[in-house]
């Protein structure tokens, strides 16, 4: 491991977000404590703990890319129909080729130069203009 990564951590913090994505229905910390090797105090105690995700994401990028890097930005149009969703508004649609209503994600990613996988960096979602 990393000597910036503490390696529990990074394993706990990686077998939470695979049961994220594995639990049906409703998660909380009986329901991981149940499909984990962790007790639900350790959980709770897990995130009681601060935890940089920032930093984490650049402690990954090191270990895994190496050599030349480029910086990538990216901006993907989101459907959305509705009013009340924070964000929604008018956002120019590549495909389209004109604005239109729903959101925006934008990703920071570190792609390695002249090779074909990247790692997102930061992602975040853009605020739209309503047309009045």
């Amino acid at each position: 491991m990393h000597k910036g990564l503490d390696c529990r951590i990074s394993k706990t913090f990686y077998q939470i977000l695979i049961l994220f994505l594995s639990i049906r229905g409703k998660i909380n910390f009986l329901q991981l404590a149940r499909f984990s090797e962790r007790c639900e105090s350790g959980l709770r105690y897990f995130f009681e703990q601060s935890f940089v995700l920032f930093s984490f994401n650049q402690v990954i990028i090191k270990m895994h890319i190496k050599g030349k890097t480029v910086i990538a930005f990216e901006s993907s149009y989101i459907f959305k129909s509705g009013k009340k969703t924070l964000g929604v508004g008018y956002f120019l649609s590549g495909v389209a080729g004109k604005s239109k209503w729903g959101l925006e994600l934008s990703v920071l990613a570190v792609n390695r130069f002249n090779k074909k996988n990247s790692l997102s960096f930061r992602s975040y979602s853009n605020y739209g203009f309503t047309k009045q």
